[in-house]
């Protein structure tokens, strides 16, 4: 029942006693991709109907898109990336997700063994946010030219799959280090050295598996007088992901993931979109693989290959 290695078969017509199955496993590159969606499948030869078809009974006889993906049946799996940066910290930061989350409480900052608190706020028109606590002062500026208001009302950061964002700060220790970190695992954004005067101006790339969903950028680097500042902000990356059917078809639909890599497992066999575009002028994304009708699916999906959701659907 592993999510990596589980397949589904939809026997057509169904089967009305006990069967085995043989099936022959062939080893695909990774560079592949796609592949041609019949080497995994196998062949099987004995029991009936509901085996003898090998690669199509796996998933479904053929990979069909809609005019902005077509469904290539595939075999290989996409890996998962190792998550984080992992050297010491140049302030002496653990990145650490606060005690309630930010998604809730809002914007959190402050300085070690003080119980002085930042305060934060939201730029015209939404295109920063600004945080300041003692001598302090940071801007955060979303660079996501997709939405007009990269700062929601409730002042969090809403940006896309692999954008940039521009942090500027003032009042730091001269000479001393900002640590970028996002969570809920936690991966570098990257370290950059404060200039004599105390200053840093920096942009960082969100990095391509930072999947659709909530999440917290935290920042950290040392006052004036030594004190380690730590900011958690909280993020929330677009993108959304749904599955649907018509006509013996699994349908998958996405939105705000234009430009990345979408890959699924249906029923067992590879199919993927990369870049994801537009579904004709809709404002969503579609990618089709036929399966047949009246079946139980499984569907797994991945983004910029890694594991993003799963989906289970009857066909119709």
């Amino acid at each position: 029942d592993d999510v990596s290695t589980k397949v589904t078969f939809p026997y057509s017509p169904s089967v009305g006693a006990n069967i085995t199955l043989f099936a022959l496993w062939t080893a695909v590159p990774s560079s592949s991709g796609g592949g041609s969606g019949g080497s995994s499948g196998g062949s099987g030869s004995s029991g009936g109907s509901g085996g003898s078809s090998g690669g199509s009974s796996g998933g479904g006889s053929t990979g069909t898109g809609g005019s902005s993906g077509t469904g290539s049946g595939g075999t290989t799996e996409p890996s998962n990336p190792t998550p984080g940066v992992t050297k010491p910290s140049d302030a002496g930061f653990k990145p650490t997700e606060p005690t309630k989350s930010v998604h809730e409480s809002g914007p959190i900052g402050q300085i070690e063994g003080s119980t002085q608190q930042a305060t934060f706020v939201r730029g015209a028109a939404g295109q920063d946010l600004t945080a300041n606590i003692g001598s302090i002062r940071l801007v955060v500026t979303p660079r996501d030219s997709s939405r007009p208001e990269p700062v929601s009302s409730q002042l969090q950061l809403v940006v896309s799959v692999a954008s940039q964002t521009q942090l500027q700060g003032s009042g730091l220790r001269a000479n001393s280090f900002v640590e970028v970190w996002v969570l809920s695992t936690p991966v570098s954004l990257g370290t950059v050295q404060v200039n004599a005067s105390g200053s840093f101006d920096v942009s960082v790339a969100l990095p391509i598996q930072l999947l659709p969903g909530q999440h917290t950028l935290q920042i950290a680097s040392l006052d004036s007088n030594g004190k380690l500042v730590t900011l958690s902000i909280p993020m929330v990356v677009r993108g959304s992901v749904s599955v649907g059917t018509f006509k013996g078809f699994i349908a998958i639909y996405s939105t705000n993931l234009e430009g990345q890599d979408l890959s699924a497992k249906v029923a067992g066999r590879w199919t993927k979109q990369n870049p994801i575009t537009r579904f004709k002028n809709f404002s969503y994304s579609r990618l089709v693989r036929f399966t047949g009708a009246g079946y139980n699916i499984i569907v797994d999906v991945y983004i910029n290959k890694k594991f993003f959701k799963r989906f289970t659907t009857r066909t119709r």
